[in-house]
Formats: C-alpha cells, structure tokens, sequence
C-alpha cells in the first residue's frame, strides 16, 4: 500500500503530465492556426473571384478562433493552479 507522500508526488508527476501535454496541444493548435490563417490570407489575395466580404468573414472567424483560444488557454491554466494549490494543502 502507498503512503500519503508517495500519493502526493504520484499526482503531482501525473497533474505535471498532463499540464505538459495541454501545453503541447495549445502550442500545436497555434500554430495550426498560423499557418492556416496565412495560407487562407494568401489565397483570398491572389483569387481575383473572391469578394471582399470573404476576406471580412475570414478576418472575424480569426478573432473569434482567437478569443476562444484565448478562454480556453486561460481556463485550462486556472483549473491547473487550482489543483496545484489543492495537492501543495494535502
């Protein structure tokens, strides 16, 4: 059977896990979207058939994926301070 410190550093390996992983998707998904934001950019400017109000919709689905990134990411690090701030009580 394992003792409470054992436990303890147990959870705290496995919560440093997976905040490295949840980093690791945030960043790729970043990245994904740099890339696809760029790639849609230059596609919508050397298109002569497009209209301006594609590029407007591009241009409010990027602050829109932005803004939920950015929720996303911040939850994720308050929900994980949390339980830092649990196991650092126990």
């Amino acid at each position: 059977m394992l003792n409470l410190q054992d436990q303890n550093q147990f959870l705290q390996k496995m919560t440093d896990f997976q905040k490295t992983a949840m980093e690791s998707s945030l960043k790729t998904m970043e990245i994904g979207q740099t890339r696809m934001e760029n790639m849609m950019q230059v596609f919508l400017k050397h298109s002569e058939w497009t209209v301006e109000k594609w590029q407007g919709a591009m241009s409010d689905w990027t602050k829109i994926y932005q803004q939920g990134y950015e929720s996303f990411a911040k939850a994720a690090e308050n929900n994980f301070s949390k339980v830092e701030k649990f196991m650092n009580k126990s």
